[in-house]
């Protein structure tokens, strides 16, 4: 049976038929070939308090193998295709909403790979570093770059041009809106974009023992950090079905400051 011979038996069924749509609650594991549908038909019955004849409204609901292709196949569904733990959970930023978020398997399965990505590239990586993008004078504590949140407070860095200029630095503070950080003294040297200077960890140590901790626990590793994923703005307006890079680029943000403040 196809999708239209489907609806033409449901018309012919029912006296009243409206029109079916595709249903926006399928579950994201659900394949590509199979979409659900639902229509809206009505019928004929007694009312339960005054057992006078009533119209009632009901759903229907079918789904379609292989949709306006080779194969197509309808099929009656008792139910919708539905994960609303998963899939469907948004959030308004209510206290309730985002705590539903953080229980949501789907939201807590990708940030588990995430953190296991993100530990694996850690251990791997060198020390990390980031490109400075605006011009900036000797005399200043400010500079801009292009991955402020690789840094945290009282974090010693090397700054450090294609040239001969370089010094050692400790950081005071980082702004995320702006990018800039602020060291806790004002550099001795100038340094330019053309030189392509860069801030550079004199040591990884809390950012590889965080990645051997995740690997160790992952379980303790992503609880903490789905709580910081529930927390974001287009997380919450995604639910379940946000996109990987979104994850990946959340927990990322968060390595450096994390391994700072956890590590002994």
């Amino acid at each position: 049976m196809t999708f239209d011979e489907l609806v033409a038996e449901i018309t012919a069924f029912y006296d009243y038929v409206g029109t079916p749509f595709l249903s926006t609650s399928s579950d994201e594991h659900v394949p590509d070939s199979l979409t659900n549908w639902s229509v809206i038909v009505y019928e004929t019955g007694l009312s339960e308090v005054s057992k006078k004849p009533v119209i009632k409204s009901k759903y229907v609901n079918f789904v379609v193998y292989n949709y306006g292709d080779i194969g197509e196949a309808a099929y009656y569904s008792d139910k919708e295709l539905t994960n609303e733990v998963d899939s469907d959970v948004t959030s308004d930023g209510s206290l309730e909403s985002i705590n539903k978020l953080y229980l949501s398997e789907s939201i807590r399965g990708k940030v588990q790979a995430a953190v296991a990505e993100s530990a694996s590239s850690v251990l791997l990586e060198g020390n990390p570093r980031a490109t400075m993008t605006e011009d900036t004078s000797s005399g200043q504590k400010d500079m801009l770059v292009d991955e402020p949140s690789l840094f945290w407070q009282g974090k010693e860095v090397l700054v450090r041009g294609t040239g001969e200029n370089q010094e050692l630095a400790t950081v005071a503070a980082i702004d995320l809106d702006t990018g800039y950080i602020t060291f806790e003294e004002n550099l001795v040297n100038s340094y330019t974009t053309a030189e392509v200077t860069r801030v550079i960890f004199v040591d990884n140590t809390e950012r590889r023992q965080w990645a051997i901790n995740a690997l160790l626990s992952p379980e303790r590793y992503t609880l903490s950090m789905t709580s910081l994923v529930s927390l974001d703005s287009t997380v919450q307006a995604a639910g379940g079905l946000v996109n990987d890079s979104t994850i990946e680029d959340i927990v990322t943000s968060y390595i450096s400051t994390i391994a700072a403040a956890s590590y002994l």
